[in-house]
């Protein structure tokens, strides 16, 4: 992946930012937590559909098939699709718990 000059030098001064704030104290202000609360939250959902992709492509990839011989093609059998399904099913129940936490 690729930054930009220009985009990169922002991070950097928003991070400097956030270091000079917390160094000041804001981290112990009385809402700080809740301020972060929806961040924290994206950052789970993000983590889980991470994790939800890599046991995708394990699925996938245990189940490959190439029934032509190497190089002639892939196919993956039916119990992946089914296993995928679950996987994906899955996922969209715990994004649905993590939303309707504090809400």
């Amino acid at each position: 992946m690729k930054i930009d000059p220009k985009r990169l030098k922002e991070l950097e001064r928003s991070e400097a930012k956030l270091n000079a704030l917390e160094a000041g104290g804001v981290d112990n202000w009385e809402w700080y937590g809740d301020a972060l609360a929806p961040l924290q939250k994206q950052e789970e959902i993000d983590d889980e559909i991470s994790h939800s992709v890599e046991d995708i492509l394990a699925t996938v990839c245990e189940k490959v098939d190439e029934p032509a011989g190497h190089g002639c093609g892939y196919g993956v059998s039916d119990d992946c699709h089914d296993e995928i399904v679950v996987l994906i099913t899955q996922l969209i129940k715990k994004i649905g718990e993590i939303e309707k936490e504090d809400a």
